[in-house]
């Protein structure tokens, strides 16, 4: 299964050129963005204010309120970066390396799966050009502030463990790890539970059930331990909450017809690969194993990507098991001949000159940086309180207090009737009733009509003008409306 001596050297060192080109671009790109001093992404400050509440040793999961909405994830990240913060700083840069060093790290792994399962050096570069060319199909993410990498590293090395060792001791490890992603992200109890049930189809003894017993056990003790901590408010944001939001079933179909049939149609061609040639046990588990993963993978992305407000990031898991399928089923490809090895690669040449795109749109210039000292501007200009719904950390960066950000609390306005959204619902209605900031600013007119807002608040003007003030990354969404006491 080697199919760098199959493909063409023309072809070959093409395929190299364009894995390349994909991975230099995307260091360029990072090194440049890394230390923006403003949000790349609209949510990334109030990940700050997620960060700085564990280094001040304040506590994450709480009732909701105007002081501080936490988000629907479990907490690994949010201690990393607290971490990272420690040496670095408060701000964007800690949790933006954890980010950065999870997507190297993932890249890694991708390549060092793909080279395992074919012998081929070859292979392991493709599958490391292949996920490094997903950057901008995942919304140029892998280098921001946000949970997404992190949890596709840890799920990734859960994935690997699992595959190297047969024994009880490394499935044991694999679940620790595979723990770990979901203690990082909740999307990632798919990979687990599909990479758990291919130990229990594969493996001898007592290595079959090894994994899945201590992923769930770590999942089961954690959960009621930090419930009790919490008073319960752990399990009401990492499980109730989320559980009530609706499916977006437009979006759950694009998910299938337009980012997977559509934009990986090579990849998932390739990775059918697989399929041919299995007689031989050793060809079979391999099967079995890839299966599995890109099963719990699918899974994973559609579950982020489904509900309402799912993003591109969502498709990250699904991506990176596909690019190195796609690496290992061309090996399997090549096994039929030259011929095909040629066409596979071929193919694969075509996708990643596809996914090759002018990254410079996702490089903060001299206008960002003066959007956002433009944004400090008017924050500072009054002498009180404000209220800056949808951006994080920028009330900091004044000099005043950050409040919860306006997504988190929509998560819980959004949410079907219970006594906490009763209960946030009547404390904003009461701040904004009682003028208790000396101005609001928001990202639309008519934010949440139901908390009342311009009621007891008047238009006083905008932010920016034109196109200024918008996020390099995901949504277009900025802080502009500036409301003031009526």
């Amino acid at each position: 299964m080697r199919p760098g001596r199959l493909v063409t050297p023309l072809l070959r060192h093409s395929l190299l050129l364009a894995c390349l080109v994909h991975v230099v671009a995307l260091a360029v790109v990072v090194a440049m963005r890394l230390p923006f001093p403003f949000e790349l992404e609209q949510l990334e400050g109030s990940i700050v204010d997620q960060v700085l509440r564990v280094t001040r040793g304040q506590p994450l999961y709480v009732e909701p309120g105007l002081d501080h909405v936490p988000y629907l994830y479990t907490p690994l990240y949010f201690l990393a970066s607290a971490a990272a913060s420690a040496m670095l700083g408060d701000g964007f840069l800690a949790p933006r390396l954890v980010s950065v060093l999870s997507t190297l790290g993932s890249l890694a792994i991708a390549g060092w799966l793909a080279q395992r399962e074919t012998g081929s050096r070859f292979a392991a570069l493709l599958a490391i050009g292949s996920c490094a060319s997903t950057y901008a199909a995942t919304g140029a993410w892998f280098d921001l502030a946000r949970v997404d990498m992190l949890a596709c590293f840890l799920t990734l090395l859960g994935v690997a463990v699992a595959r190297v060792g047969r024994s009880v001791t490394p499935q044991v490890l694999a679940g620790v790890v595979l723990f770990l992603a979901f203690f990082t992200k909740q999307t990632s109890l798919f990979v687990a539970v599909a990479i758990g049930a291919w130990a229990a189809w594969s493996l001898a003894g007592a290595a079959r059930a090894a994994l899945l017993a201590t992923f769930a056990s770590l999942v089961f003790a954690t959960s009621i331990g930090l419930d009790a901590v919490t008073g319960g408010w752990y399990g009401f944001y990492v499980f109730a909450l989320g559980a009530s939001h609706a499916w977006h079933f437009p979006t759950l179909v694009r998910f299938v017809t337009h980012d997977l049939l559509w934009a990986m149609a090579v990849p998932l061609a390739l990775g059918l690969g697989l399929l041919a040639r299995r007689s031989a046990p050793v060809e079979r588990d391999r099967l079995a194993f890839f299966l599995s993963w890109l099963t719990g993978a699918l899974f994973a992305s559609g579950a982020g990507r489904g509900h309402v407000g799912g993003y591109l990031n969502a498709l990250i898991p699904a991506y990176f098991a596909l690019g190195v399928a796609a690496a290992v089923g061309l090996a399997q490809w090549g096994a039929g001949g030259t011929r095909r090895a040629n066409a596979a690669a071929a193919l694969l040449l075509l996708h990643l000159a596809a996914n090759t795109h002018d990254l410079r749109s996702v490089v903060p210039g001299r206008s960002d940086l003066a959007a956002g000292h433009r944004l400090l501007e008017v924050v500072r200009s009054f002498p009180g309180e404000v209220y800056v719904a949808d951006r994080g950390f920028v009330p900091t960066l004044a000099g005043k207090r950050s409040y919860a950000q306006g997504l988190t609390v929509w998560d819980v306005l959004r949410s079907r009737d219970s006594p906490s959204r009763s209960l946030l619902l009547a404390e904003l209605q009461a701040a904004f009733a009682a003028r208790r900031f000396d101005a609001v600013v928001v990202s639309d007119e008519g934010w949440h009509p139901e908390v009342g807002l311009e009621r007891h608040y008047r238009l006083a003007g905008r932010v920016f003008s034109a196109e200024a003030g918008y996020p390099r990354s995901g949504a277009r969404k900025r802080p502009d409306y500036v409301y003031v006491p009526r």
